[in-house]
């Protein structure tokens, strides 16, 4: 009677289309309540041809009476310099790729404003000032071998600042990138201990 739908953002055109005729018939019967969560912003991984539109163009799916839209404004699992530097990267990042699409693809504009419209999270009042973001650039010149140099030297400043390795992860594109840096860490620096189910 019921249908929870949870990470929507990675949800594929073909899967929506077998979903959407089940949660029609569910939204028939009288007293079932389905909940759709996710977030469009995540939709840049891209994971199983996730297509970001379907949860943007979500009020279009259904009449107004049959859904209620809501949006989680407080950011609670975050840091405070994370949440503030997220708010100020896709605020900006977000009006530069609207301000380069705008002419050529009006509608694609509109719906990239329309999703990135509540990229501001609030921040918890009583939240400490913690967190860190670092990002560098590098040139495509032996790009992979100074990623890998660039990785060392931010595991080794985390190490001597007292931080644990159980709480640092490497996220990864790709798996083949796993095998890479598990070799070079355990040639440079073979103290520290890669976990990976690769």
């Amino acid at each position: 009677h019921h249908v929870m739908i949870d990470e929507f953002q990675d949800t594929s055109t073909i899967q929506w289309k077998n979903f959407k005729v089940l949660m029609r018939e569910w939204m028939s019967h009288v007293g079932s309540e389905n909940l759709i969560v996710g977030d469009v912003k995540q939709s840049v991984y891209r994971w199983r041809s996730g297509d970001w539109r379907l949860l943007n163009n979500m009020e279009q799916q259904f009449s107004q009476e049959m859904m209620e839209i809501k949006s989680l404004q407080t950011n609670y699992r975050s840091e405070r310099n994370i949440i503030l530097f997220n708010n100020a990267f896709f605020t900006i990042a977000a009006q530069q790729e609207h301000d380069a699409i705008s002419e050529q693809n009006p509608t694609g504009a509109q719906q990239l404003r329309n999703a990135y419209a509540d990229v501001c999270q609030q921040i918890p009042e009583r939240r400490e000032s913690q967190g860190y973001v670092d990002i560098r650039l590098l040139p495509v010149t032996n790009y992979r071998e100074r990623t890998l140099e660039q990785l060392r030297d931010i595991i080794e400043n985390l190490l001597a600042q007292g931080i644990s390795q159980n709480k640092m992860a490497i996220l990864v594109r790709t798996n083949d990138i796993i095998t890479l840096i598990a070799d070079y860490f355990a040639e440079q620096m073979p103290e520290v201990t890669i976990v990976s189910d690769e």
